[in-house]
């Protein structure tokens, strides 16, 4: 079990040193926290920006943003940094980037921002996924998640309706959107606007709201 033991004296299962993933008794890690490796039963920390190592001078992972470079003269293996904005970059380059982080997007191997409230996108022009509260609208711009029955609404504000959807008006006064019922007079709605707790009532003339 992790972060337990057997005590075989009694068949209980104990808790390991909090430095522990995993251990054989009290005193003996088995296993480490990611940054960090066994030795001789405890948990030490690996090189500087290492996720994963074998020994304090030997990375095997690297922590995102960081490439395995090779120190001849100290026999060693080490992180050392890729260029800015960079998620993963060449061995042999650390300014020539693999991929990037969120937010940016690659060109000739350098990351470059996305627009503005855009955390995905494959240039900067077209946003494929938007920061949370925001939608991307069909230029790929992302702008405010509007607040139903909103169509559109005012920028940084979801309930401030410019346009309204299929079913109910726009009152310029206070800017939201109001039930149409006018298609109530001869039983001809389509629908009933969309959250304001109307709901189509077919009928054999056709239908109201």
């Amino acid at each position: 079990m992790t972060g337990r033991y057997l005590n075989t004296t009694d068949s209980t299962c104990l808790p390991c040193s909090p430095l522990c993933v995993t251990c054989s008794d009290i005193s003996t890690c088995t296993a480490c926290a990611p940054g960090q490796f066994v030795n001789s039963g405890q948990c030490a920390n690996c090189p500087l920006n290492c996720f994963n190592c074998s020994d304090a001078s030997t990375c095997i992972i690297c922590q995102e943003g960081f490439i395995l470079i090779a120190n001849v003269s100290a026999n060693s293996i080490v992180c050392g940094a890729c260029t800015a904005f960079c998620s993963e970059c060449n061995a042999t380059n650390i300014t020539q980037c693999i991929t990037c982080q969120k937010g940016m997007y690659m060109l000739n191997g350098l990351c470059q921002p996305c627009r503005d409230g855009c955390i995905e996108c494959t240039n900067a022009q077209v946003c494929d996924l938007c920061r949370d509260g925001l939608v991307a609208n069909a230029a790929g711009v992302c702008e405010t998640r509007c607040q139903l029955p909103c169509l559109t609404c005012a920028a940084n504000n979801p309930t401030l309706c410019l346009s309204c959807q299929s079913g109910t008006t726009l009152d310029t006064t206070s800017n939201t959107c109001v039930i149409d019922l006018s298609c109530n007079t001869n039983s001809s709605c389509i629908t009933c606007g969309q959250a304001l707790n109307y709901y189509l009532l077919p009928s054999t003339s056709g239908a109201t709201c």
